[in-house]
């Protein structure tokens, strides 16, 4: 038998008549689902006839009991099992019930083979469970409410709120109870689980850690500013069907500023950032990118410089800026610092920017090995009667802010793909 199959039955021996030592001879045997009339075929359940070899195969209802009081399948007598709780109805030769019973059940036997992978033995005491992998790529999780496959973060850091006036890191990152810092809502975000990070308008955030974005989204938005959630958002109308208050002209953006990382060994330094995996994308909207350092020491001698961009990421990822300002180094400065560039192993995220503005420096991207891929709008959003940004990013390219182009014998680049001259 099955290890999942139980013999149907009576809860009594056999299929007799009540207060008679008589079988119910030419009855008929219904089964339903628990608690219901097994008489209405909308409540069965699939009786299985099981045969020498353990094979169960479905037989209709209802099932037949002959002279002798066993059940039969074209006269004959077999041995039928269920693999569920049931309810079990017997009517005798006239139609009338002999027997009602609505809930039976089993045991159910069910064998269990495993590696070291599962653990338990499947008792109360001790439930089996199933280690998860630590691989930055398991999309399986165990939550309170059970087990959960996806890319989302959990609900308490699916919204992250930072306030640098007004905040603590002790808080739970809502928008009543906000964090102090972005170092701190970056560091409790899982880098493989999709979140929405909001800075206060206004205020200047330091990134001085390396968060990772691997496989998910991580979306930088302000909040607190009447373009965003005030009384500055237009109700939608036909003059004004669509409206983004990421890219509007007099959004108060917050800036985030870049740090450096100081190897006192071996005498390297670096911009710290974000570092895009596996798929990811980093979706900033509104937002002011500082890219030279707020500790950025130019007096230093002796020193390399490695990382030098805000961004880094493999040819999976992705990076989209929306209404944002761009800040990087002046030519001639004594460190490069921009908005993105090629990883050690030459790869760089495709990006793509909509009505961003290089408000300053030489280098906004710098790309060296693997071909990049960047798309340029600087009228998307469509302006309607909110004023928006204005860009010309196209032109800023134009002049030279993408190093390291290589170019082929008529000038065309060959290590780019983008939808403007260069």
């Amino acid at each position: 038998m099955t290890d999942n199959a139980v013999p149907l039955t009576l809860p009594v021996e056999l299929y007799t008549m009540p207060r008679q030592f008589s079988t119910v001879f030419n009855g008929k045997i219904y089964v339903g689902k628990p608690d219901t009339d097994p008489t209405a075929e909308t409540n069965r359940v699939t009786v299985y006839q099981e045969g020498e070899n353990g094979t169960l195969t479905p037989i209709a209802q209802p099932i037949s009991i002959n002279a002798g009081g066993y059940p039969v399948i074209s006269g004959q007598v077999v041995k039928l099992v269920v693999t569920q709780d049931y309810s079990i109805a017997v009517y005798d030769q006239l139609g009338a019930q002999a027997f009602y019973f609505p809930r039976c059940s089993g045991p159910y036997v069910l064998k269990v083979f495993h590696d070291q992978t599962l653990h338990g033995d499947g008792t109360e005491a001790d439930p089996l469970g199933v280690k998860l992998s630590g691989n930055s790529g398991n999309l399986l999780e165990i939550r309170d409410d059970g087990l959960y496959y996806g890319t989302s973060a959990s609900d308490d850091l699916l919204n992250l709120y930072v306030d640098t006036v007004n905040g603590s890191d002790d808080n739970i990152g809502s928008r009543e109870k906000p964090l102090k810092t972005l170092n701190e809502a970056l560091t409790r975000t899982p880098a493989n689980k999709s979140n929405t990070i909001h800075l206060h308008a206004g205020q200047t955030f330091i990134l001085d850690t390396y968060p990772q974005v691997s496989g998910c989204t991580r979306a930088l938005i302000p909040y607190a500013d009447p373009y965003i959630d005030g009384d500055k958002v237009p109700e939608l109308s036909p003059e004004q069907p669509s409206y983004y208050g990421y890219a509007a002209k007099d959004l108060a953006r917050p800036t985030i500023k870049a740090h450096c990382d100081y190897n006192e060994t071996t005498r390297i330094l670096g911009v710290m950032g974000f570092d895009i995996s596996t798929g990811g994308l980093l979706d900033v909207r509104g937002i002011i990118l500082d890219t030279v350092p707020d500790n950025d020491d130019a007096t230093l001698s002796g020193w390399a410089q490695s990382r030098g961009a805000m961004i880094f990421g493999d040819l999976t990822s992705s990076l989209a800026l929306v209404g944002c300002i761009v800040l990087t180094a002046e030519k001639g400065s004594e460190h490069t610092w921009n908005l993105c560039a090629n990883t050690p192993a030459g790869d760089i995220p495709s990006m793509a920017f909509s009505r961003v503005n290089h408000l300053r420096g030489a280098e906004l991207v710098e790309i060296s090995a693997s071909t990049a891929k960047i798309s340029v709008s600087d009228t998307w959003p469509d302006q309607r009667i909110v004023e928006y940004i204005t860009t010309d990013l196209t032109s800023s390219i134009k002049n030279g802010s993408i190093a390291g182009i290589v170019r082929g014998p008529a000038g065309e680049p060959r290590n780019l793909m983008i939808n403007v001259v260069v």
